[in-house]
This record gives C-alpha cells, sequence and structure tokens, in this order.
C-alpha cells in the first residue's frame, strides 16, 4: 500500500468534510456601553467616579463607583457609592452637535448601607456627567446640579450635566 496515496486520500477527505460541515459563526450581538471614569472638580468640590454598563438585550451587567471627595452635603462629603444591580438604562443616540447619551440607574451600597439609588446621566458631548444619589425611601440625597456644587455644561440630552475635568467616558450605541 502507498503511504503518499493513502495521505492525499485523507487529506481531500478532511478537506471535503470541512467544506460540507464548516463551522457557521453566529454574529455577537450588538451591545450598548458606557465605560470610563474620571472626576469632576469645581473649587473645592470634588467627585470621582468609574465603570462600565452594558446592555446585552436582555439583560444589564457592569458595576459603577462614585466617590464623593468632597461635596455640599456634610452626610454625602467622603462618601462612597458602589452598585450591586443596574436596574434601568435608556441610551440617546446624538443629533446635529449632540453626540450620544445614556441615563443609567443602579441601586447598590453607600458607605455600606445597602439599598441606596443612583442614577448617572453621561454625554459623549465633551465626556459630561451628572449623578444623583436617593436613599433607601427615595428620598434624593445628593444631586451634582440641584446642589449647586457642579454647573450645567452639556448641549445636549440632559443640560444639567457638568464637563468631566480628568478621565473619560465612552459610551457605545
Amino acid at each position: 500500500m502507498n503511504i503518499k496515496k493513502i495521505l492525499t486520500g485523507f487529506s481531500a477527505l478532511v478537506l471535503m468534510l470541512g467544506i460540507l460541515v464548516s463551522p457557521t459563526f453566529a454574529a455577537k450581538p450588538f451591545t450598548q456601553t458606557l465605560n470610563g471614569g474620571g472626576q469632576i472638580v469645581e473649587g473645592e468640590y470634588n467627585v470621582s467616579f468609574g465603570g462600565n454598563v452594558k446592555n446585552l438585550g436582555n439583560s444589564l451587567k457592569g458595576q459603577f463607583q462614585a466617590n464623593f471627595h468632597n461635596v455640599s452635603d456634610e452626610d454625602v462629603s467622603g462618601g462612597r457609592f458602589h452598585s450591586t444591580e443596574i436596574t434601568d438604562a435608556t441610551w440617546f443616540e446624538g443629533a446635529g452637535n449632540c453626540e450620544a447619551a445614556m441615563n443609567v440607574t443602579m441601586t447598590g451600597r453607600f458607605n455600606g448601607e445597602a439599598d441606596y439609588e443612583l442614577v448617572v446621566r453621561a454625554g459623549n458631548d465633551e465626556d459630561t456627567l451628572r449623578l444623583t444619589l436617593s436613599d433607601p425611601t427615595n428620598t434624593v440625597v445628593y444631586d451634582t446640579f440641584v446642589s449647586g456644587d457642579f454647573p450645567g455644561e452639556s448641549n445636549c440630552v440632559g443640560t444639567a450635566r457638568t464637563g468631566v475635568d480628568s478621565g473619560d467616558l465612552k459610551i457605545n450605541l
């Protein structure tokens, strides 16, 4: 028996089977995302933040943290929020000068206490951010804009966001 003929025949069979049963790759579902982190600073006030949020179509995944280093509300100043669940996300396509924007609602712990809620409003219009923190009774305890600590500097969906002073936000639709 000729080994060369056997190998050639085997190679042809493998090639034929590969064509007949070639693997099919499904397209990866498109995901909407928010990624990034940084700081907003206005005079003596300083809040840092970071995390990621993904809309996978049938679920929301991610983590987010906000550190309220120095804000006007003494009960919030020095505190830290860390998400435990992303509960809602709304994504906005930009128009004209306005790039993508999004609002994400999450529950988590503030200084170790459970059941706080944070609403993150972010925009790709030169990276803008607004944070609203509510306690377990759904009472707003701090808002970066309403408090007067940070000015509204965005010109598209949600005009009460302030510019990110260091860092980067990226919204993908």
